[in-house]
């Protein structure tokens, strides 16, 4: 939820010209973190790793 990714895929599509047609897609989700926003992280146990649980908008603690 905090970075930027590329998912690959493809979708049916159907018209009555065409009829059944595969075709195949590349989207970017920019969801990488903005100015000003922070993340939400949990320590694991051993304390040496990290888990990025979300983002925080705004705030300063």
């Amino acid at each position: 939820n905090v970075t930027e990714y590329k998912e690959l895929g493809q979708i049916r599509t159907w018209t009555e010209a065409e009829g059944d047609r595969w075709s195949f897609y590349r989207m970017i989700r920019g969801t990488a973190l903005q100015d000003g926003e922070k993340v939400l992280m949990a320590k694991t146990a051993g304390g040496q790793q990290y888990i990025v649980l979300d983002r925080v908008k705004g705030g300063d603690q």
